[in-house]
């Protein structure tokens, strides 16, 4: 089993579920660096800023309407942010062998198709009008 990447939808989605019913989340989850990396080198936020770091928060203790109101890392993205990254992380990883070097030939494709999914999501998200937070789970 281990960790993967699920994605979530504000206010929820039901039909958006490529994603979901396409991969089990595993294949990215090792991939996300250079996914960062990528977006770095082509001056973009990094892909990982979709997936916030929650777990070092201690929500007990928290004051969302206080001083603590800004600590929180955002937790939803539009939609279009998304897709314009994955555009061009799909491209570079599929046209740039520097990116997949050291990959399992099978690894490229199955990077590129789950984020092909994770788009197809995106584009329904983006006409419904909802946002979109990415997970590790």
């Amino acid at each position: 089993m281990g960790v993967s990447v699920v994605i979530m939808f504000d206010p929820a989605l039901p039909s958006a579920d490529s994603f979901t019913e396409g991969t089990d989340g595993n294949s990215l989850v090792p991939f996300v660096s250079t996914l960062d990396k990528i977006a770095s080198a082509r001056g973009l936020a990094p892909f990982s800023r979709f997936i916030p770091d929650l777990d070092d928060i201690d929500w007990d203790e928290l004051d969302l309407d206080g001083d603590d109101a800004g600590k929180v890392p955002e937790l939803w993205s539009d939609p279009a942010e998304g897709l314009r990254l994955i555009s061009v992380l799909a491209d570079a990883i599929q046209s740039e062998k520097r990116w997949s070097k050291g990959w399992q030939t099978e690894w490229v494709g199955e990077v590129v198709r789950c984020l092909g999914l994770l788009a197809e999501d995106l584009e329904t998200a983006k006409r419904a009008g909802a946002r979109f937070s990415l997970s590790y789970a």
